[in-house]
């Protein structure tokens, strides 16, 4: 599957007019372990691939990657920071469907979104910001 999403800079500017390509494969590895691989390619930056057990995670590591290298951040939904797979959602979609948490409240089904869904500037972070505040819920929640 093919996406295109936008890439912005710290300052919330498209790096480049046009937008990035993001392409991701699932397929099984050894011992029946699903894997995903995820590569993105954009004008600007070149081309990344990366590997992990769902889409959710290879989104991380390239998110991390184009953040620690480039300062750059990937405009969809999987890059807010109130949102996160769950291990139900995870194990169900592959990663692809996430929730929409916030502080002290239990996410419904009105809280799905989909990974590559496009979001404002003003709700993307780094993975170190979106699990910091995945943390932060679930002590709101008393679950740690």
């Amino acid at each position: 599957m093919i996406s295109e999403v936008p890439i912005i800079d710290a300052s919330n500017r498209l790096v480049h007019p046009s937008q990035a390509r993001l392409k991701y494969d699932k397929y099984v590895a050894y011992a029946n372990e699903p894997l995903c691989n995820l590569s993105c390619f954009h004008p600007e930056f070149g081309t990344y691939h990366v590997e992990g057990v769902d889409i959710f995670e290879c989104l991380c590591k390239l998110r991390q990657i184009l953040h620690e290298r480039h300062n750059v951040y990937i405009l969809c939904a999987g890059s807010r920071i109130d949102t996160y797979s769950s291990g139900a959602a995870r194990n169900m979609s592959g990663g692809r469907v996430l929730f929409s948490y916030i502080l002290g409240k239990f996410p419904t089904r009105d809280d799905e979104v989909r990974i590559f869904d496009l979001t404002t500037p003003n709700k993307v972070g780094s993975p170190e910001e979106q699990l910091r505040y995945h943390m932060d819920w679930l002590k709101s929640m008393n679950f740690i």
